[in-house]
């Protein structure tokens, strides 16, 4: 059972977070530190503003070794697949418009082919990343156990401007004035709450 906490972001990014001085995954003694960071583009009085915010969160050397390995088994498949899969479909459409005769219509300078050829290899890209990754996680399961069900996709986490680590789901609301905190560990989330100014 996860528990949800609800955070409000002032304009300039900081917003007012306690952990406790345990491991929020396991509720060891906290040895060290995962840093995450969450930013995010905002309309504030009609210009866009940047807003980030700087986590870091309480862990043990195993949880926050846990954390690491997640984040590296997230990327490099994704960036793999995506580079591959989008490459290859890339040069695909690229080569077959333009031997179809795509780039004979409108202005030659356009490269109509090359526009289209971009298009289906960043969307086959990021399926091909997507797949990669599940395939990843599928072999890995044996050895990293919950932790690899519990996290989302790495793909997942870039579009909808959230983090995971090891016991925490950090994510920023849409117009960027709240972030949105989600325990795993019962236990930490209720010291959390205690720590939590009255409201």
């Amino acid at each position: 059972m996860s528990t949800r906490f609800e955070i409000p972001i002032a304009t300039n990014g900081r917003c007012d977070v306690q952990f406790p001085d345990r491991c929020v995954n396991c509720a060891a003694a906290a040895t060290t530190e995962t840093g995450i960071m969450l930013a995010k583009l905002v309309m504030r009085k009609n210009r866009q503003v940047p807003i980030k915010v700087q986590l870091h969160i309480p862990h043990c050397q195993t949880c926050a070794r846990s954390s690491s390995w997640l984040f590296w088994i997230g990327l490099l498949p994704s960036l793999l697949g995506f580079l591959v899969v989008g490459g290859l479909v890339f040069v695909a459409v690229f080569v077959g418009a333009n031997w179809l005769g795509l780039d004979n219509y409108g202005r030659p300078q356009d490269w109509p082919s090359l526009v289209f050829g971009a298009f289906f290899g960043l969307l086959s890209g990021l399926a091909g990343g997507l797949l990669a990754e599940g395939l990843t996680r599928l072999l890995l399961l044996p050895w990293l156990g919950r932790a690899m069900l519990r996290a989302p996709l790495f793909v997942v986490q870039l579009l909808s401007d959230s983090e995971y680590v090891a016991g925490l789901r950090a994510t920023l609301k849409n117009p960027g004035t709240q972030l949105t905190l989600m325990f795993e560990n019962d236990a930490v989330a209720r010291e959390f709450a205690e720590l939590r100014p009255a409201a």
